[in-house]
């Protein structure tokens, strides 16, 4: 009867060695897995705040853009305004002319008579 209760001493201790090492094993491998999620939660914090860097400099380009096509607007209304205004000018500059060549015919003409007159006073 002692050897049976001494073999199953024996037996239990074996099997309590077995069970001891597992659980070192586990808890190796629970310390390495803990690690490794500490590193991932670190790369992902890292990338959430480069995702919320990168929205935010998305959102002040899009405004940025958004400004310039309002302000291209203004500038190309401007232009249009500016050539009708320009063309209006033109149109003016080249009734100018025609009129200035029109008195200047009429001078022309003028000094013509005068000179026939005078000729006509001198003889």
């Amino acid at each position: 009867s002692l050897q049976v209760a001494q073999k199953a001493l024996s037996l239990h201790k074996e099997e309590t060695g077995g069970v001891v090492v597992e659980i070192l094993g586990l808890k190796k491998d629970i310390a390495a897995e803990q690690a490794r999620n500490e590193q991932l939660t670190g790369v992902y914090n890292k990338l959430e705040a480069e995702d919320k860097y990168l929205e935010t400099q998305n959102e002040k380009m899009i405004e940025e853009v958004e400004r310039k096509q309002e302000r291209h607007k203004m500038i190309q209304a401007s232009m249009a305004k500016n050539e009708d205004q320009l063309k209006k000018e033109k149109q003016a500059g080249t009734r100018l002319r025609a009129h200035v060549s029109s008195l200047h015919k009429e001078y022309e003409k003028l000094v013509q008579k005068r000179q026939e007159v005078e000729k006509k006073i001198e003889l």
